[in-house]
């Protein structure tokens, strides 16, 4: 399989995961009531509507292989404009491009060197296995471009298009 037909079946499982989500809190009524609890809950399921909202168009648009030194295996981090959850598993669907382990996806330029983010449980070391730009427009993936992957050179010039 092709690095582009992978990112294409992600997409695909990402957006129907979403779609999903997006469906559930969109028939769930909305509480119009006094009780400061349930304006409370209101308010995030609508934050939760906005932010799946815009994930249904553009989910995400970089992806980050991290390996954390206490885990045994690396995760697969996609980072968007919004962070979504998985809801079956409990991870990360979408990391939020705010988030302290994006700040990886920014900083990183390429080395074999070891790497840390600082979050709120405390800083977090490990190593960048992968680090690739995905365009994606419309629910469509247009492109891929590895910048960075463990063990290569020069992979910034390798480049997947799509053109529809």
């Amino acid at each position: 399989m092709s690095v582009y037909e992978e990112e294409q079946r992600e997409l695909k499982d990402s957006l129907e995961k979403i779609d999903d989500m997006a469906q559930v809190l969109e028939n769930t009524p909305r509480y119009r009531g006094d009780d400061f609890t349930q304006q409370v809950l209101e308010d995030r399921r609508e934050h939760q509507r906005e932010s799946l909202r815009s994930a249904k168009v553009e989910p995400y648009f970089g992806r980050l292989d991290f390996k954390e030194w206490d885990q045994e295996k690396e995760k697969a981090l996609y980072i968007g404009k919004v962070g979504v959850h998985d809801e079956e598993s409990g991870e990360p669907l979408v990391v939020d491009w705010r988030a302290p382990v994006s700040s990886l996806f920014y900083s990183f330029s390429g080395s074999e060197d070891d790497v840390y983010y600082d979050s709120p449980e405390g800083i977090v070391e490990g190593e960048i296995l992968l680090k690739r730009n995905l365009v994606v427009r419309s629910r469509e993936l247009q492109r891929v471009v590895d910048s960075y992957t463990e063990g290569q050179e020069n992979v910034g010039v390798m480049s997947f298009y799509y053109i529809n």
